[in-house]
């Protein structure tokens, strides 16, 4: 978990877990600013639409994301940490969290929002263009 260390010790992020609504499982997230996190697990709580379209664009699009989905706490976490242990570093990738996890929070509408911002691709919500020889 040194990356996941790393990113609260060195860049102020917070990990946020929760159990998934629909079936079993668990999500954790970190990011920069808790108010996002808590936006993130607030929609997957929420209305049926911008549950699924979160979890759907969670796992497609914005796979990029650091997020991960596990049977359990610890597979979830261990899922996360590898998922990000090449790219943490990089400032582009970090900044680009905070900016599609904003996005989120802005798109999301009770209903289709954030499908409609993705379908649009909204460039905050796409993986970022990384910075040769910074990432």
């Amino acid at each position: 978990m040194e990356t996941i260390n790393k990113l609260i010790d060195e860049h102020d992020w917070v990990l946020l877990a929760f159990k998934e609504r629909y079936g079993s499982g668990v999500w954790v997230v970190i990011g920069p600013v808790i108010n996002y996190l808590y936006e993130l697990q607030q929609i997957k709580d929420g209305g049926d639409i911008q549950s699924l379209e979160l979890g759907y664009y969670l796992q497609d699009e914005g796979s990029w994301l650091p997020t991960a989905f596990g049977e359990n706490y610890c597979s979830a976490i261990e899922s996360l940490d590898n998922k990000i242990k090449t790219i943490a570093h990089c400032e582009t990738w970090r900044s680009a969290v905070g900016e599609a996890f904003l996005t989120i929070y802005e798109e999301d509408d009770g209903n289709y929002g954030l499908k409609h911002a993705v379908d649009s691709k909204n460039p905050s919500l796409l993986s970022p263009k990384l910075i040769e020889g910074e990432c």
